[in-house]
């Protein structure tokens, strides 16, 4: 038997209810799955606001099963200091569970350990990179400086100069892990 986290022990399913820090979330739809996790939606049922859970699950394609405790280690850094950040460009997190035997969930499964965080409506950096062919010139892109370009830059170096400041360390800065929002005027986030 493989690591208890797993990934292929983390089964998240639509329709799961849990708790965390006493308040009660439904598991909704898939939103993506990364290097060490699983990226769900969760509906807090008090007032059906939507945010997305990150269960720790670490694919091991892409990290050695031998260093699993040690992401695990950071991933809890990551959920609890991340409570205490508070930036406009940095995703909100609401919680960290380390869900020690599924504790939070009422059929104690997924049993992995989760934040639940902001969700932010809109698409990352890298999809609009891929997405962007206004400055295709010749078959090859060319870079060209525009206002919106240099607000996701200002963003981004704001967010990381807050995490200097507060002594974080962000380990995964990339356009994957960048969000613009639908609504451009809120600026872009990148996860804490």
């Amino acid at each position: 038997m493989g690591h208890p986290l797993s990934r292929d022990l983390c089964k998240p399913s639509d329709g799961q209810t849990f708790t965390a820090n006493g308040i009660a979330y439904a598991l909704r739809g898939k939103l993506g799955d990364g290097a060490v996790g699983l990226v769900r939606r969760v509906t807090r049922v008090r007032d059906s606001t939507e945010l997305a859970i990150k269960f720790l699950a670490p694919d091991p394609k892409y990290v050695e099963e031998s260093s699993f405790d040690d992401v695990a280690a950071r991933f809890r850094r990551e959920g609890e200091r991340g409570q205490q950040l508070s930036h406009r460009a940095l995703l909100k997190i609401h919680a960290y569970a380390d869900n020690v035997d599924g504790e939070c969930f009422a059929d104690c499964c997924p049993k992995n350990p989760f934040i639940i965080m902001e969700l932010v409506r809109g698409r990352t950096l890298e999809s609009y990179i891929k997405a962007d062919t206004q400055f295709v010139k010749d078959g090859e892109r060319t870079f060209q400086l525009t206002a919106e370009r240099l607000s996701v830059a200002v963003h981004v170096a704001e967010a990381l100069k807050y995490l200097h400041r507060n002594r974080a360390v962000h380990r995964d800065v990339k356009p994957a892990n960048i969000f613009i929002p639908s609504n451009a005027s809120t600026g872009s986030h990148t996860r804490a």
